[in-house]
């Protein structure tokens, strides 16, 4: 045989077999079948599985057989590749060649375990490649709020499972980051991926005025940022806003209830309660449009919080069963949202005298490090509240130990350290020490820079309205019948920045001054309002902690034989009057006097005589009377041996609930 010959069974096979290579490489796609398995990627498996009878059927199929909504996606979603004919109402595939594509990518769909949610069908999605498909689907299942329907831990495995180059070129991806890095509290990385898109949104107000270059999301994305890092809500802030929700599609839903959440927020932060209840159920109504349970929660914390400032306690009980639902669902929630819900149920317990739910989820709140994320509007009444109760339930320690828990969340915002001061004010002046209450209302005053006033307008935040109300505390202790405090007192009952239970607070006071000024019509009109306010909301807490103030009209005989002229003022000291019972230690009694007991408080806090008899309206001589009598009954030589005698036998010890 010729070796120059060529070897024809050898060259024969040559074309065969780069056939089989070929049959062994995946199908070149064309822009077709990239277009329908692109398409088909958005719709839901409903839909999916009627349009494989449609493109299996030669002629297609009867519309009569095809379920309205599943017609209206179809039409919507693939447009001009189905046809629906009017003649004999059958819907079908524009061509045989489109009927082959469409066939085609179900067939490659249905490889895949059916995907029936929309963090599922992303994945599968860019398992295809149809990376466009998506983030369509991201898009429509919250887009840059993903995290407010599926949970920042599902929304952050989502976003990381497109490829890095197009997440830092899609603008929804890098706001969607933006948005979880502030809801795990990284708020400065928040700002700063939303500025690496736009440098001008540094801030709220300079956002404002770039807002007619930028997307629609990444205003909103901003907005909702800038509230959880408690940035001002200015008027122009306000009218963008309002501009925005005018620009928004019908069907943002999503994003519409996100920028009446930020709304929501700015009205609670000035108390403007009637507002923030109408913006807070507009939000409810988009998240809801939106399937956003998990936000529809939210707001209905907010919600219950408005029924507690309105004095609405029963109300708000009701808003916190319809919030419960979100547990019996399959919404993503964390502890910490249980751990909400179950706080401002303790409060609503707490506000009609029932103060043990609240305490023991604070007692564990200390244990395990706290709440997780906060906005702080919501935080604000957990720190108020909390250190009310663990202050007459529990001891100033606890309290304490609750508010130092707390302070270690100084770093979020101006807000919370605000939040934080004014309660520790709060916590003592409840525990009688005036002193230290007084240069601690000095620091944050002075620190704030403010005239007391401004605490008064309409737009002033709720902490300045709290330290204005803490200032008047402190003159009533100082000065009780003093003209200037009834003014202060009755300008803030005729305004109407105060919540139904700062309405109580206020009466107390009033009703005290007016007694110390021998006012008497003032007074029944003071105790009157105030049983009108207590009967209506059911709000006792505060008598509870006003008790020092109260027995003052209920222990002066001349004070009851007074009022009691007003039918009002009659009941309420005969229906309250066990708020007002003496809380004195076990070991205290048959020991101190009343008087006694005051003057040891203000001793161990190192106030000198001549400060102790001004604060007490006494005279010098008297403040010595009551000291010597302190020294002896406690075997004491000198204060230090007072304040060790004292501890040890208890008389120290904070006041209880009967």
């Amino acid at each position: 045989m010729d070796d120059n010959a060529p070897n024809l069974p050898h060259a024969a096979a040559r074309p065969s077999q780069r056939r089989v290579d070929e049959l062994k490489q995946p199908p070149r796609k064309t822009p077709a079948s990239l277009l329908a398995g692109q398409l088909i990627a958005l719709l839901t498996p409903a839909a999916r599985a009627d349009l494989a009878l449609i493109v299996n059927a030669p002629k297609g199929l009867a519309v009569s057989a095809i379920p309205d909504v599943t017609l209206d996606e179809l039409l919507r979603t693939l447009g001009p590749l189905v046809q629906l004919s009017s003649g004999n109402g059958v819907l079908a595939a524009e061509s045989n060649r489109v009927r082959r594509e469409l066939q085609s990518a179900l067939r490659t769909w249905s490889e895949l375990p059916e995907a029936t949610d929309a963090p599922s069908r992303i994945r599968e999605a860019i398992l295809h490649g149809s990376l466009e498909a998506a983030l369509s689907i991201f898009a429509a299942a919250g887009g840059v709020f993903f995290a407010h329907v599926y949970g920042v831990d599902v929304s952050r495995r989502v976003v990381h499972s497109f490829p890095e180059g197009l997440r830092r070129t899609a603008e929804v991806l890098r706001l969607a980051e933006a948005i979880n890095a502030m809801k795990t509290g990284h708020i400065a990385h928040a700002k700063s991926l939303v500025m690496g898109i736009e440098p001008a949104a540094a801030t709220l107000a300079s956002l404002c005025r770039v807002a007619d270059s930028v997307s629609l999301d990444l205003i909103c994305c901003r907005m909702v940022i800038g509230v959880c890092d408690e940035e001002p809500i200015e008027r122009d802030v306000l009218a963008l806003l309002f501009r925005v929700l005018e620009r928004l599609p019908v069907d943002s839903a999503m994003r519409r209830g996100m920028l009446y959440n930020v709304a929501l927020d700015a009205f609670v932060r000035q108390g403007q309660w009637e507002a923030a209840h109408e913006v807070a159920l507009q939000a409810r109504y988009h998240f809801i449009n939106a399937r956003a349970q998990l936000a529809v929660f939210y707001i209905d914390l907010y919600l219950a919080l408005i029924d507690l400032a309105r004095g609405q306690i029963r109300a708000a009980r009701e808003t916190l069963v319809t919030a419960s639902a979100v547990f019996e669902s399959e919404t993503p929630y964390s502890d910490n949202d249980r751990r909400l819900w179950r706080a401002l149920q303790g409060i609503c317990d707490y506000e009609l005298g029932e103060a043990g739910t609240l305490t023991e989820l604070l007692a564990s709140h200390i244990n395990d490090g706290g709440f997780g994320e906060l906005w702080p509007s919501i935080a604000g009444p957990l720190i108020a509240y909390g250190t009310r109760a663990l202050a007459c339930c529990d001891s100033f320690a606890a309290a304490r130990a609750y508010l130092e828990r707390w302070r270690l969340q100084q770093w979020r915002s101006e807000r919370f350290a605000a939040e934080i001061a004014v309660a520790e004010i709060e916590l003592l002046q409840l525990t009688e020490r005036w002193h230290s209450a007084d240069e601690a209302h000095q620091r944050v005053a002075a620190s704030w820079g403010a005239e007391p006033d401004i605490a008064l307008t309409e737009t002033a935040a709720t902490a300045r309205l709290e330290l204005y109300l803490r200032s008047c505390r402190s003159a009533l202790e100082r000065a009780p019948a003093d003209v200037s405090l009834q003014v202060s007192l009755d300008t803030l009952l005729t305004g109407n920045r105060l919540t139904a239970r700062q309405q109580i607070v206020v009466l107390v006071w009033a009703a005290v001054a007016a007694v110390h000024r021998e006012d008497w019509n003032r007074a029944r009109l003071a105790v009157s309002q105030l049983a009108d306010c207590v009967e209506s909301t059911g709000i006792v807490s505060v008598l509870l902690e006003q008790r020092a103030l109260l027995r003052q009209l209920f222990d002066s005989r001349e004070a009851r034989k007074r009022l009691a002229t007003s039918a009002k003022a009659a009941s309420f000291l005969r229906d309250y009057s066990q708020f007002a019972a003496p809380q004195i230690n076990v070991a205290m009694q048959g020991c101190l006097t009343r008087q006694e007991a005051r003057i040891l408080s203000l001793l161990v806090e190192g106030i000198p005589n001549k400060t102790i008899a001004r604060r007490l309206d006494l005279a010098l001589p008297t403040v010595r009377f009551h000291l010597k009598n302190v020294y002896r009954k406690l075997g004491a030589a000198s204060r230090k041996e007072v304040v060790a005698a004292a501890g040890g036998l208890g008389l120290l010890d904070e006041p209880t609930y009967p």
